[in-house]
């Protein structure tokens, strides 16, 4: 199969981008797809989807019964690894993702089975309220709150919190 500059497949970029398990599932059963096929970085399509937080994908991949939920990378590092050192990376955690895509069984998944703090901050201190908030995603906003460790009230790097962010956000008016 064809892939670009950083080794990744079409399978790659649908488990990343597209958020769509037909697509996945095409390239799989019709184009016959390697769901564990690597890219340069030693990642595979469960990787990127479980590094964006893309519950679909992750879900549609791992029915495959192919995948490999403890694969590592070429640095060892599985996915759940990947998304627990994506701030030391200086980028959003896998739950900040997961929030800012709405995607709630990614998000109860690694608040309830691996313990993801719902305060943790990226660099820019921002919780994965904030993210919820944000991109609109009224279910994370209220899933977050759910959990009883979320603070409303949390500054960020700028001085705002979520509750404030809400109130200038359109989709929560």
């Amino acid at each position: 199969m064809a892939t670009e500059n950083k080794g990744e497949t079409a399978l790659h970029k649908a488990a990343a981008e597209y958020n769509s398990p037909d697509v996945i599932k095409y390239l799989i059963n019709e184009c016959n797809c390697d769901p564990t096929i690597v890219d340069r970085r030693g990642w595979t399509p469960l990787h990127n989807a479980a590094h964006w937080g893309d519950s679909k994908a992750v879900e549609c991949l791992l029915s495959t019964g192919k995948c490999d939920p403890l694969a590592k990378d070429n640095y060892g590092n599985t996915p759940l690894q990947l998304a627990k050192e994506a701030k030391q990376r200086g980028w959003e955690t896998v739950l900040h993702r997961a929030a800012d895509y709405g995607s709630l069984d990614v998000m109860k998944y690694l608040i309830n089975h691996h313990h993801c703090d719902p305060m943790i901050v990226d660099t820019k201190g921002r919780t994965p309220l904030h993210y919820a908030v944000l991109w609109g995603r009224p279910e994370a906003v209220e899933c977050l709150l759910s959990t009883g460790k979320c603070d409303p009230l949390a500054k960020d790097n700028e001085g705002r919190t979520p509750l404030q962010l809400a109130k200038h956000c359109s989709w929560f008016l």
